[in-house]
């Protein structure tokens, strides 16, 4: 019997660390830093993903559209903002083009945009 409950608690502990190792990931992950751009928020005319934001690069001569994951936008909608960005390797919503990303730190550009300057 205690050789039973030995075996117990040794369970208990062991799933204990492993959540607490698990918990601390997340939390390193979430504080990495990642990729940032500049792009406006725009509406994309499908109910799977109303909003995208499009990334124009001159330097490239071509547009990127990026579909948030896990950050609300809506608010911004026709707004310049700034981002971090991490790409997700998810399937795009069904009729959606675009990178699938995970989308933090978002802030709106003021409309006096000088060498970085953001409103908060």
């Amino acid at each position: 019997m205690k050789v039973l409950f030995f075996n117990l608690f040794l369970f208990i502990c062991v799933l204990a660390f492993a959540q607490q190792n698990a918990d601390s990931l997340k939390r390193a992950v979430d504080n990495k830093p990642g990729p940032s751009a500049i792009g406006t928020v725009v509406h994309v005319d499908n109910k799977n993903c109303p909003v995208a934001i499009r990334v124009i690069r001159p330097e490239r001569k071509d547009t990127l559209y990026y579909i948030p994951m896990g950050k609300d936008i809506d608010s911004l909608m026709g707004k310049r903002i700034t981002f971090r960005f991490g790409k997700l390797m998810i399937k795009q919503p069904l009729g959606c083009t675009g990178i699938v990303a995970r989308v933090w730190d978002v802030k709106e550009v003021n409309k006096s945009h000088k060498k970085g300057k953001t409103s908060k």
